[in-house]
């Protein structure tokens, strides 16, 4: 479901190309056709779905998308630190309201509109459960169930686009593979398979041929190669259960459909789509791991007794727009450069690797330039978990709630945001740490008061509503190249402590530090906030 917007000239390059290169001559008229659709009059579009546009009357769509337009001027205002955040917070909460309204009264209203007709049908098995209690599903459309089993059991959903009735022949085309056995090819092999695959290249005629620095060169590059697999290393070497999808890429027959939605003003959109699409729903019952690879269309994941792992490895479709959902698991959560959205009820550890962008690029052209952007992130809610959170990140809008463990947040150009409940322990050091992102906590005074807080800065902003009993004024400068901060801390009698000045530093590197949270935007905003009487617990928006 990856969706584009293109110009005249890269259109027609599209309709030449298929999804695993140019068409050729010999190949079926089908991939040359161009199907249209006409939107009704006086709507315009809403949002995207399977092989169409949805339609709804044009006063709303317009309204929705100001009502958009100025929350998201507001995150950008309270980013820099210009209305104050009890301003933002209550108009936010009216934009959120009255788009909340919009919303349903568009969802009432709204129509789909599709040169296709999408043709469905199900099936499913039950497989037992190998030895090693693993599992390993491949699939970008996954849903996901805990439940007692016996064995694992299999739902799949077939979707054809077309116009007319599909063949059983076509809907046969797309299956469920199912293996048992070691997975390499995806997880790597384990550490003891590697050193014994290089004593073997080193006692080949080529290893002996190299000299002791290109031995150094190449375990240098095979450390940094074999590193992404670090991972996976819980399915490594061992049987597993081997799920995955089959019929939905090009060299297994699927076609690239090009359409195009014509507006009642006049214009258009031009837009290419695959013909076969697969979603899965996976029954797990309790086991030792599950990989799920690919992940980039839909993710509903709840109920499962086992430590879950999301990779984008394998992944052969996407849709920026897609819902991606983890609840209730009993277990560990491990997120590799998936786009979660929600992770809420663990009992084990949550774990985020997110330095690739999540959002789709686009490009305007206006005035004579050419600008190309990003969007601003998705918001992504890590709630309700009993272990740790570890999160690197390149861009998201975290939204923290309810941790009862270690939080380790590096955001290097997003805002977090994180209401404290009262259960975290402070006992062990914790930060949140930017470059630019805004950073906001907030929690009762009394809360923040017995939290031994280190907020700190270098070019940006800090804002409180704490006196400064309960957060004091710092600046200093240190370190070599030099390096000044401001600071909002929890007053000390050792006001002038070199660990103290050395705490941002190490809180950036995450090196060794006293208990305590440290919070550090180096160019952004940072917001210690007690909520006050008339002031709602939800969190910062």
């Amino acid at each position: 479901m990856q969706r584009h917007s293109f110009t005249t000239l890269f259109c027609m390059c599209l309709m030449l190309q298929g999804p695993s290169g140019f068409l050729h001559a010999d190949e079926p008229a089908e991939r040359f056709r161009e199907l249209t659709a006409q939107a009704p009059e006086k709507t315009l579009q809403y949002a995207t779905g399977l092989g169409g546009s949805y339609y709804a009357d044009e006063s709303l769509v317009k309204q929705f998308k100001t009502l958009k337009e100025r929350l998201a001027l507001i995150k950008r205002e309270i980013a820099s630190g210009q209305p104050s955040t009890e301003e933002a917070l209550r108009e936010i909460s009216q934009i959120e309201q009255e788009a909340n309204e919009l919303r349903e009264k568009i969802d009432s209203t709204k129509t789909f509109v599709s040169p296709f007709t999408a043709y469905k049908k199900t099936e499913e098995l039950v497989i037992p459960l190998a030895n090693s209690k693993r599992i390993i599903m491949h699939g970008d459309d996954i849903v996901m169930r805990g439940w007692p089993g016996p064995g694992i059991k299999v739902v799949l959903e077939k979707t054809i686009l077309a116009e007319e009735q599909p063949t059983d022949e076509e809907f046969d085309a797309i299956g469920i593979s199912h293996q048992i056995g070691v997975a390499a090819d995806l997880v790597g092999k384990t550490p003891a398979e590697r050193a014994a695959d290089e004593q073997e290249f080193r006692r080949s005629p080529k290893g002996q041929e190299m000299t002791p620095e290109q031995l150094e060169s190449r375990k240098e590059f095979l450390q940094d190669l074999f590193g992404g697999f670090d991972v996976y290393r819980d399915f490594q070497g061992l049987e597993v259960n081997d799920f995955s999808i089959v019929g939905l890429r090009g060299d297994q027959g699927n076609k690239h459909l090009t359409y195009r939605i014509n507006s009642p003003d006049g214009g258009a959109s031009l837009t290419g789509v695959w013909k076969r699409h697969a979603a899965v729903t996976v029954f797990v019952p309790p086991c030792n791991h599950v990989l799920v690879a690919g992940c980039q269309v839909r993710l509903d994941i709840e109920g499962l007794k086992a430590d879950l792992l999301l990779s984008t490895a394998d992944s052969h479709d996407r849709d920026y727009n897609g819902s991606f959902e983890v609840r209730s698991i009993d277990g560990n959560v491990v997120v590799h450069q998936a786009p979660v959205r929600v992770v809420d009820g663990v009992t084990g550890d949550v774990t985020l690797t997110v330095t690739d962008e999540m959002t789709n690029s686009g490009t305007r052209h206006s005035g004579g330039f050419r600008t190309a952007y990003r969007p601003e992130p998705a918001k992504t809610v890590i709630s309700n978990v009993q272990g740790n959170v570890n999160a690197l990140l390149l861009r998201a809008d975290l939204h923290l709630s309810d941790l009862a463990g270690v939080v380790n947040v590096q955001n290097d150009y997003g805002p977090t945001h994180w209401t404290l409940s009262g259960q975290e322990s402070f006992e062990k050091p914790m930060r949140i740490v930017s470059h630019s992102g805004m950073i906001t906590v907030r929690g009762d005074r009394e809360l923040l008061s017995k939290t031994p807080i280190y907020a700190h800065t270098q070019c940006g902003e800090l804002k409180t509503n704490l006196p400064r009993e309960i957060l004091d004024d710092v600046d200093f400068t240190t370190g070599s190249p030099a390096r000044s901060w401001s600071g909002f801390v929890t007053p000390s009698k050792d006001r002038f402590s070199f660990a103290r000045f050395e705490r941002p530093a190490k809180a950036i590197k995450n090196e060794s530090r006293d208990s305590g949270l440290d919070l550090i935007s180096q160019a952004g905003v940072v917001h210690v906030l007690a909520i006050t009487d008339d002031e709602s617990k939800s969190e910062l928006q």
